[in-house]
C-alpha cells in the first residue's frame, strides 16, 4: 500500500513515479495526489509503462494531463480494480476527454463489473490546501482559502448503496467491506479570471464522461448531491437507457426542483422517466456540516418546505397515471427523530392510501411498503436493490 499527498511542490519527474512503483510488483493500493501547479516535464511518448497486476484500488489527485500520464503508464490493472481520478484544472476538455476515456477503457473489458449505479453531482466547493494557489504556497492557501471552486463528480456503483458521498475523494474513505464503488472522475475547475468557464462548457465535461462509459445496465441515478446537475438532467438521461430509480436529496435553497423537471416533462412531452423515486429528507441542523444552509431557527421552515416537495411528488404522480404512465413506488427515508422534525408523522394515524392511490406497488417510508395489495402491505421494501 502507497500513499502519497504532495501539498507542496517538489522538484520530480512523472517518471520517477512510475519507477518508484516498478519496485512495488505486488502493490494493491495507490493513492497519490499532486498540487494543481504541479507541471512535470514527463510527455506522454518519454514515460515507461509498470505492470500492476494485483492492484485493487487507485487514487489519484492531480492536474488532468498528469493523471492521463500516470493512467496510460499503469497496465495490466486487474478488471475489477477501482479507479478514481479526480482532475484540478480550469477545464482542460482535451485532457478530460481522454483521461475519461482511460478510465472507460477500463470499465469496458470483458470481465469487468457491471455498472448498476451512477452517482452524479455537481455543486460549489472550497478546495483542500492539496490545490494550492498558483503560486505553490500551501500555507498562504490555509490561511486565505481561494473563492469556492465547481466540482463535477460522476461515480459508476456496482450497486446502488444507501450511504451518500459527494466527491471521488470520500470514497477513499468507505468501509473496507463496501466494494460498491468501482469507477470515479472529477473534475474540480480552478478559480481563474474566467469566472464563467465551466458553467459554460460544464455540460460539455458531463457528456464527455458519460458518454464514454459503459452505463447501459445502470438502473440507479444518484442525484443527493446534484441540485445544479439537474440542469443537465437531458445529457443524463440521453445517456442512460436502462434507468428507473432517482434517489433524490430536495434542497430548500436549491435553484432546481427535482419534482418540477419532472412535472414539466410529463406535461410537456408526455414522458415518465423514472419509475421510482426515493426521496431523502435532511433537516436536521447538521445535515449540510459546516454549509449548513438554514439554521435552528428555521427548522421549521425546512420542514414545510420538504413537505411541499412530498405534495408536489404525489401531484406528478397523480398526474403521470392519469397520463396512463404511473409510477411503481415512491420512498420517503427520512432520519429517526423528535415528530416536530419529521415530514410524516408516523406516531399518529396516516392514511396511507392517500399517499399509494396513484401508484402501481406503493407509497414507501423508511423501507416499509405501504400498499392497495393486502399481501404486500406492510412488508420490507428495498429501493436499492
Amino acid at each position: 500500500r502507497v500513499t502519497y499527498l504532495m501539498g507542496i511542490l517538489e522538484p520530480f519527474s512523472i517518471q520517477e513515479v512510475i519507477d518508484a512503483l516498478t519496485r512495488c510488483p505486488r502493490l494493491e493500493s495507490l493513492s497519490i495526489g499532486f498540487p494543481s501547479n504541479f507541471n512535470p516535464n514527463d510527455t506522454i511518448s518519454s514515460i515507461t509503462t509498470v505492470s500492476l497486476p494485483h492492484l485493487e484500488t487507485v487514487t489519484m489527485q492531480s492536474t488532468a494531463q498528469v493523471c492521463v500520464i500516470l493512467l496510460r503508464a499503469m497496465t495490466n490493472l486487474p478488471d475489477s480494480a477501482k479507479i478514481l481520478c479526480s482532475a484540478s484544472d480550469p477545464l482542460d476538455i482535451p485532457s478530460i476527454s481522454t483521461g475519461a476515456s482511460l478510465v472507460a477503457g477500463h470499465a469496458w473489458h470483458e470481465d469487468a463489473p457491471i455498472i448498476r449505479s451512477i452517482s452524479v453531482n455537481l455543486w460549489m466547493q472550497h478546495l483542500p490546501v492539496i490545490f494550492p494557489p498558483h503560486n505553490g504556497d500551501a500555507f498562504a492557501a490555509a490561511a486565505a482559502p481561494p473563492p469556492p471552486a465547481v466540482r463535477m463528480s460522476v461515480v459508476g456503483l456496482k450497486r446502488p448503496t444507501r450511504k451518500c458521498r459527494g466527491s471521488v475523494h470520500e470514497w477513499t474513505y468507505v468501509d473496507e467491506n463496501d466494494d460498491s464503488m468501482y469507477i470515479g472522475f472529477d473534475v474540480i475547475s480552478i478559480p481563474t479570471a474566467e469566472e464563467g468557464a465551466f458553467a459554460a462548457r460544464g455540460r460539455d465535461a458531463l457528456a464527455i464522461v458519460i458518454q464514454s462509459w459503459p452505463l447501459s445496465h445502470a438502473t440507479h441515478l444518484d442525484l443527493r448531491l446534484g441540485d445544479s446537475t439537474l440542469a443537465y438532467l437531458d445529457v443524463l438521461l440521453d445517456n442512460l437507457p436502462a434507468v428507473t430509480t432517482a434517489i433524490l436529496r430536495p434542497d430548500p435553497l436549491g435553484a432546481h426542483n427535482p419534482i418540477e423537471i419532472l412535472r414539466a416533462q410529463l406535461k410537456q412531452h408526455r414522458r415518465r422517466i423514472f419509475t421510482h423515486i426515493v426521496l431523502e429528507i435532511r433537516v436536521a441542523d447538521d445535515a449540510y456540516g459546516y454549509h449548513a444552509p438554514w439554521t435552528a431557527g428555521r427548522r421549521g421552515e425546512s420542514i414545510l418546505h420538504m413537505r411541499q416537495i412530498l405534495l408536489q411528488t404525489m401531484m406528478y404522480c397523480a398526474e403521470a397515471a392519469s397520463a396512463r404512465v404511473p409510477l411503481d413506488t415512491v420512498e420517503v427515508i427520512e432520519e429517526q427523530g423528535e415528530f416536530r422534525d419529521r415530514v410524516l408523522n408516523v406516531d399518529h394515524d396516516i392514511d396511507w392510501s392517500e399517499l399509494y392511490v396513484d401508484l402501481t406497488e406503493g407509497f414507501v417510508h423508511n423501507g416499509i411498503l405501504h400498499s392497495a395489495s393486502p399481501a404486500c402491505n406492510g412488508e420490507n421494501w428495498d429501493s436499492f436493490a
